[in-house]
């Protein structure tokens, strides 16, 4: 028998959990007291851990932002990522609905907006710049001039590369034509209605 420290009611020693690292051998709190205490923890009631806090916390420390901010910007964008269009409920990592990331400059700091997780992550694999999202239309580009010349052959390549200093100077309709086509693909890719 064990007399538990936070309910104070003396129980068989199955009520505890088996602790090595204790002189006993088990909890000072019975099970029952330590998963109370545990969802409390969950909460924020007697522990500082809370997801909404966290939350908080974060925006604050690492773009110096509230909630409140967030939601607003949120609500400025329709609830949508400010590059695709991609409402906030359709945003998932695996089977969890995710919030839509904050964009920034990462050498600045300055907030551009809130983004779901493919174009957050296509602009900083692109090093945040005009010239990496340049270089990938024109990539693209580059590929539209594969052929086929029948079903049984492979691909041919006509090889026009592109190399610095060599890239073609793109005008506003052809970024413009770059950046539907990456939308569509990641709608597509997405299954997004009208993808």
């Amino acid at each position: 028998m064990k007399t538990c420290t936070k309910c104070g009611v003396e129980q068989s020693l199955d009520n505890f959990s088996i602790r090595n690292n204790r002189k006993s051998g088990r909890a000072s709190q019975c099970k029952a007291c330590y998963n109370r205490e545990s969802k409390d923890r969950e909460c924020g009631k007697n522990r500082t851990y809370c997801p909404d806090k966290r939350r908080a916390s974060l925006l604050r420390e690492r773009y110096n932002m509230t909630v409140d901010d967030y939601d607003l910007m949120l609500e400025l964008q329709d609830h949508s990522c400010k590059c695709c269009g991609l409402h906030k409920d359709n945003h998932y990592k695996g089977k969890n609905k995710i919030p839509l990331y904050v964009d920034h400059r990462h050498d600045t700091g300055q907030i551009r907006g809130l983004l779901c997780g493919a174009c957050n992550s296509g602009i900083g694999h692109l090093q945040d710049s005009i010239e990496g999202v340049e270089m990938a239309l024109n990539y693209l580009k580059s590929c539209e001039q594969i052929t086929t010349t029948s079903p049984s052959d492979s691909f041919a390549i006509e090889t026009s590369w592109i190399t610095p200093g060599n890239e073609p100077q793109l005008n506003d309709e052809e970024r413009n034509l770059f950046i539907q086509t990456c939308i569509n693909l990641h709608n597509k890719l997405n299954n997004i209605p009208g993808g």
